[in-house]
């Protein structure tokens, strides 16, 4: 029969095997839950990032459609200063992902003759 010191010098290392795994799993369960808590936070940010920039696309979109009608089907020219003010509309709206709607609209309101200011 081993001696007495030998079997708890034996019972105490399993025992802090058993412990150390048990600490690990714990860490590792909270550690993968604070990631999963992260990534969830980034994909709503995400989605709502998603969701602003779909809607200034659309009031820049909105914009253009208003310029082109006063402009374009009413007026007939435009100032110097409402070019500028539309081709600042469009460049956000295109780097917002804007389409090729927008494009035409944009196209038709610079082929319109400049207003002279008096």
């Amino acid at each position: 029969m081993p001696p007495l010191d030998a079997l708890l010098s034996q019972l105490v290392t399993i025992t802090c095997s058993i412990g150390s795994a048990v600490i690990v799993a714990a860490i590792n369960r909270k550690t993968s839950k604070r990631i999963d808590e992260g990534e969830s936070r980034r994909d709503e940010e995400r989605r709502e990032q998603d969701a602003m920039r779909a809607g200034v696309r659309s009031l820049l979109r909105s914009e253009l459609v208003r310029a082109h009608r006063d402009y374009c089907e009413r007026k007939g020219c435009m100032s110097l200063e409402d070019k500028e003010y539309v081709q600042r509309t469009y460049d956000s709206y295109r780097d917002l992902g804007g389409n090729d709607i927008g494009h035409s609209l944009y196209l038709d309101l610079m082929q319109l003759p400049i207003k002279e200011e008096k």
